[in-house]
């Protein structure tokens, strides 16, 4: 990408960026060791006025589920896992309720992995936690707890297994994790799946966090008419294997290309076990964009419309959202990350909790824009145009950070 490419393009990230009130944002797009831009707009701490670093250490939320179905499938190849196990055979803890709830006690490891184990969050007990009420669990009271309080049993209709996110249910997975591999959740974590990237971060501590707020930036959230409100940086606890890792960027994005597109970190069967998807209930319609075909997997999300598919995982907690994804079209990986995000509970800025913060439209943009780039024969400049964020925002549907990069006209320097 050269100057001019990469001057135009983040002119106009940056621009949205602050015309939506977003504090802070991170974007990377690259393709295996090749990255292709990475930039950071706004700032680290808005008290302080520090530019935010494109290099920042940032919580990625979600996308750790990512990794904790890949530790499992990891365990599946080392013969010490089943994903067709019962979750009761490997949580002792657990076979009390399971005794009076037939459906929890042929639940399977599947089952949890892909949000169709009979559980569902808690949210008043998330709540709390998320307004820094009380601590999360520790590791080993989810080992010890009948049923954590962070989860409730939840009936099937008709004994179908439906779809129901839990961060619970992965919280659970990474006990099994640390039963079967005899370590830590993040120690097996760097030694099973990271390799020589050195650039995510899966054992912090609750005080390796405090003493990095020179490097990690400061998150933010809106409440009672009060906008950009700090938040602390989040520490998940026992929480850890649904939303817990840290990492950069470059990190995080290089993960899933190499899980995605170089297929270097799972065997061919388990990858093809992890991108089994099944269809999640269909986000809402919206006139501004095509309607899409949302699925989970094991740990990913898949989204297909007319555009073309992506396949990757969404974050989000109080005061941040993150993405990634991998675009099928362009062979690119695209990460980002806002530092703003406000938890439906607190506020619903028009009956959308995560708008103020989506990083699926940059992410829409620049995957758009480097496609256009590679096309241009002569990479020739061409008019601006006046449109913004709001004229290519993506899927408003149910998983709203996981944008489907969208290959439709967008506002661009370099044309087709």
């Amino acid at each position: 990408m050269d100057d001019a490419f990469q001057k135009e393009v983040g002119e106009w990230i940056d621009a949205e960026r602050n015309r939506h009130g977003i504090p802070g944002l991170i974007i990377c797009a690259r393709q295996g060791n090749n990255v292709l831009f990475h930039e950071a707009y706004g700032k680290h701490d808005l008290e302080t006025g520090i530019d935010l670093n494109k290099n920042a250490l940032v919580p990625v939320m979600s996308q750790t589920k990512t990794f904790t179905a890949a530790a499992i499938l990891k365990l599946c190849e080392e013969g010490r896992l089943s994903l067709d196990d019962k979750l009761v055979y490997h949580l002792e803890n657990l076979k009390p309720i399971a005794e009076a709830n037939p459906e929890l006690e042929n639940a399977t490891i599947r089952d949890a992995l892909q949000h169709r184990a009979p559980l569902k969050d808690n949210l008043v007990t998330f709540q709390d936690w998320d307004m820094h009420l009380k601590p999360y669990p520790t590791s080993d009271a989810l080992h010890r707890s009948p049923l954590p309080d962070m989860l409730q049993h939840r009936s099937f209709t008709n004994g179908e297994k439906t779809f129901e996110y839990s961060n619970g249910v992965y919280a659970l997975l990474g006990a099994i994790i640390e039963n079967r591999s005899g370590m830590a959740y993040g120690d097996f974590i760097t030694q099973s799946l990271l390799g020589q990237n050195k650039l995510i971060y899966p054992s912090l501590t609750a005080d390796d966090i405090d003493t990095r707020k020179d490097i990690i930036p400061t998150g933010h959230y809106d409440i009672e008419g009060k906008t950009n409100v700090p938040t602390a940086r989040p520490f998940l606890g026992g929480i850890r294997p649904a939303g817990g890792i840290y990492a950069t960027l470059p990190g995080i994005s290089q993960f899933y290309d190499d899980l995605l597109r170089k297929r270097t970190i799972l065997s061919e069967t388990s990858l093809k076990e992890m991108m089994t998807f099944e269809d999640m209930p269909p986000p809402p319609k919206s006139d501004k964009q095509p309607q899409t075909k949302m699925q989970y997997g094991l740990g990913l999300f898949k989204e297909t419309s007319e555009r073309g598919i992506s396949i990757g995982h969404n974050g989000g907690i109080e005061g941040y959202q993150s993405c990634t994804v991998y675009d099928d079209a362009s062979g690119l990986t695209v990460s980002a990350i806002s530092t703003t995000c406000t938890p439906e509970h607190r506020y619903k800025p028009n009956g959308d909790p995560y708008t103020k913060g989506y990083v699926g439209p940059f992410m829409v943009y620049l995957t758009k824009a480097i496609a256009d780039y590679r096309a241009a024969p002569q990479n020739t400049p061409q008019p601006k145009s006046d449109a913004g964020l709001d004229e290519i925002s993506s899927s408003e549907g149910a998983i709203r950070s996981n944008a489907s990069l969208y290959r439709k006209p967008l506002p661009l320097a370099h044309k087709l």
